[in-house]
C-alpha cells in the first residue's frame, strides 16, 4: 500500500510538533501529541496544523482572508468540484502556456536537473498540471494542497487515468508534514513578497534529504515591459515580481545553498528552445525556473 510505504520511510511529520508520524491500528498517529489524522480512500489524508498560521496576517489582508477561508473547510471529498486552473475551465490559451511550463521542467528533470527518482512533492499541486504530467518520472508523487477543493479534483482525475503512485494530503505549506523528498517543488506561489518568499522557501529546503533538489519559479518583473511603461493594464497589482538581478540577489543573500536558473517563455513551445539564443532574446523571460541544492 502506497500509505503504508510513506510511513515505512518516515516521510511523514506532525504539523504541529514535526514528529514522525505511525501507524496505529490502520491510523495515523503523531505519538507525540496524540493527534490522529483523518484518511479518504486510503489516498487522501488530512494534515493541517491544530490552528491556521497569523503569518500573512499583517502582510496581505485579502491573502490571509482568503488562506482562513480554506483552512475551516470541512475535510470531505467533493466528486463535484474543480480545481483553481484546472484544464476544463480555463482558456485555451492560458492552459497551452501552464502545459509548456510543465513540459519545460519536465525537461528540465529529465536532462539538466537530474536527481533520484523517488519521492517528489508539491507544495501548491492545485489541479495537478504538474503532479499528475510527473507521475511517471517518480516511484512516488506527494500531492499537497490547502484546498480540499484541489485534493478532490486531482485525486478523482487520477483515478480516471488509472494513476496510483499520487498520496494526496491537504497541508499548509506554512506547517508542512513532508520531509526526506527527493525533490520538492512549488510553482507560481512566490508571489507575496520577500517575506514570504523566504519563509515558504526555508521550509521548502528542510523538506528535502541531503542530496535532493527545490524547484520553484519567480515571475519576471520585465515580462511585458508595456505594462511596466503604463501602456498596457496592470493585471499583476497585487502580487510581487522581481527581476532577475532581484532574484539571484535574493538567492545569494538568503540562502547558502548551490543554484541554477532556467528562463521559461510561455509564448512559444519549449521544443529545442535550450539552444535557440534569438529566440532568448526576441522574447523577455515570463518567469525564472530556480532549483536550489547541495545542501550538506
Amino acid at each position: 500500500m502506497l500509505l503504508q510505504e510513506i510511513i515505512n520511510h518516515r516521510l511523514l511529520i506532525c504539523p504541529d510538533d514535526n514528529t514522525e508520524i505511525i501507524f496505529e491500528n490502520d491510523k495515523l498517529l503523531c505519538p507525540s501529541c496524540g493527534r490522529y489524522f483523518e484518511i479518504i480512500d486510503h489516498k487522501i489524508i488530512n494534515m493541517l496544523p491544530k490552528e491556521p498560521s497569523n503569518f500573512m496576517v499583517q502582510q496581505n489582508k485579502s491573502y490571509y482572508e482568503g488562506y482562513i477561508k480554506e483552512f475551516i473547510k470541512p475535510f470531505q471529498l467533493n466528486e463535484n468540484s474543480f480545481a483553481w486552473g484546472a484544464p476544463e475551465i480555463v482558456p485555451e490559451g492560458w492552459k497551452k502556456k501552464r502545459f509548456r511550463e510543465v513540459s519545460l521542467l519536465k525537461e528540465l528533470l529529465n536532462f539538466k536537473w537530474k536527481g533520484d527518482r523517488i519521492y517528489l512533492c508539491d507544495f501548491s499541486g492545485g489541479a495537478g498540471y504538474y503532479t499528475l504530467s510527473y507521475s511517471d518520472l517518480f516511484s512516488c508523487v506527494l500531492h499537497c494542497d490547502l484546498s480540499i477543493d484541489s485534493l478532490s479534483y486531482t485525486y478523482l482525475k487520477s483515478k480516471l487515468l488509472g494513476i496510483e503512485n499520487i498520496l494526496f494530503i491537504r497541508m499548509d505549506y506554512f506547517s508542512p508534514c513532508v520531509k526526506n523528498m527527493d525533490t520538492s517543488i512549488c510553482l507560481d506561489t512566490l508571489i507575496r513578497g520577500k517575506e514570504h518568499e523566504t519563509f515558504l522557501l526555508t521550509k521548502l529546503i528542510k523538506s528535502i534529504q541531503t542530496n535532493g533538489q527545490v524547484i520553484v519559479d519567480f515571475h519576471n518583473y520585465f515580462h511585458n515591459p508595456l505594462r511596466r511603461l503604463g501602456l498596457l493594464k496592470e493585471n499583476f497589482s497585487n502580487n510581487k515580481s522581481y527581476t532577475r538581478k532581484e532574484i539571484i540577489d535574493f538567492l545569494s543573500s538568503n540562502f547558502q545553498y548551490q543554484y541554477q536558473l532556467e528562463p521559461f517563455i510561455q509564448e512559444i513551445s519549449q521544443k529545442n528552445i535550450f539552444n535557440n539564443t534569438i529566440i532568448r532574446f526576441l522574447f523577455p523571460a515570463t518567469r525564472y525556473l530556480v532549483r536550489i541544492f547541495s545542501f550538506d
